[in-house]
């Protein structure tokens, strides 16, 4: 039996969990189980100082254990490593809830650095065949609650990669008077360039093609696939006229109308707009025709880190 791997993502909007074990080539890795519960542990990441709210910190304790045990019933495992992003990351209480995780599960979690974070994503990304196989030189970005990775692919090497603080919930909070309304012309501006500014002074350069591993792309794609569009063969693909004209028509719906979208998680309803207006300001920054969807995200490359040590052991 080949040696198998879990981890454990405490994400700001979602915490995930992958059983992996390798599968040839240099980047090789099969999922062999796969998990996600849409816990938002970033409700409040966008006040000042950013906290975790204790019902979100209890709500995200559950959500371990139970990634926990069934990471377990599909062992025997070779290693299991937790780790947390963005929220735990930014909150001032972030160690309480750290802390809660240790006591449980006997395993401190590492609070992931930004850089560690977009390495990770970086090398996950490398994991999925339709990537490595066909793109060169190529942006990847990953979209969460709390924050936004993006990193730089050329000549099949990482040339630049940053963590800036731009994710939807903190967004959604920061610029949205009252999500639970059509968002205003005006603040989805605001949004905008307050968006694009910072990329733009993060120094990474944002070319085509583009790649996204976010929750918020995987959130659109079910809505393209319950809606059958028969102009939109390729589920991982996005083009960009399809992006911006969602992105306008959920910013003019209220929350209740979101939630009524079929595919869309009534979980995300309230940050979707907020994620949209993100992928505008991409595809706007890289002069690209769309978006390629990669599921290989930071599980992946944390996964083969920890697969690639046993090899060497």
């Amino acid at each position: 039996m080949k040696p198998r791997v879990a981890v454990i993502d405490i994400g700001s909007n979602s915490i995930k969990s992958l059983v992996a074990e390798r599968d040839g080539g240099t980047f090789g890795l099969r999922a062999l189980h796969e998990k996600t519960l849409e816990v938002r542990i970033s409700q409040g990441i966008g006040g000042n100082p950013p906290m975790l709210h204790a019902e979100r910190i209890e709500a995200g304790v559950e959500a371990v254990r139970e990634l926990w045990d069934d990471c377990q019933d599909n062992g025997p495992l070779g290693g299991l490593r937790i780790v947390a992003t963005s929220a735990v990351r930014s909150a001032g209480n972030g160690q309480l809830f750290t802390g809660a995780i240790e006591a449980l599960t006997g395993i401190s979690p590492q609070v992931l650095t930004g850089a560690e974070e977009a390495d990770a994503i970086a090398l996950g990304v490398r994991t999925d065949p339709s990537i490595e196989d066909h793109l060169n030189d190529f942006t990847v970005f990953d979209l969460g609650g709390g924050s936004l990775e993006l990193i730089r692919f050329e000549h099949h090497g990482v040339t630049d990669r940053t963590s800036l603080p731009l994710g939807a919930v903190r967004l959604t909070e920061q610029f949205f008077s009252d999500p639970s309304q059509p968002i205003p012309k005006i603040e989805q501006v605001k949004l905008y360039q307050f968006i694009h500014e910072h990329i733009l002074a993060s120094g990474v350069e944002v070319r085509a093609p583009l790649v996204g591993c976010s929750g918020g792309l995987a959130a659109l794609r079910n809505v393209v696939a319950a809606r059958a569009e028969a102009h939109h063969p390729d589920p991982s693909y996005f083009p960009r006229k399809l992006i911006e004209s969602m992105a306008i028509e959920f910013a003019g719906m209220d929350l209740t109308r979101r939630m009524a979208v079929e595919g869309l998680p009534t979980r995300r309803a309230d940050i979707f707009p907020a994620a949209m207006i993100v992928f505008k300001v991409l595809l706007e920054m890289a002069q690209a025709d769309g978006i390629r969807h990669s599921l290989h995200n930071l599980r992946y490359g944390l996964a083969l880190m920890m697969l690639r040590g046993i090899e060497a052991a």
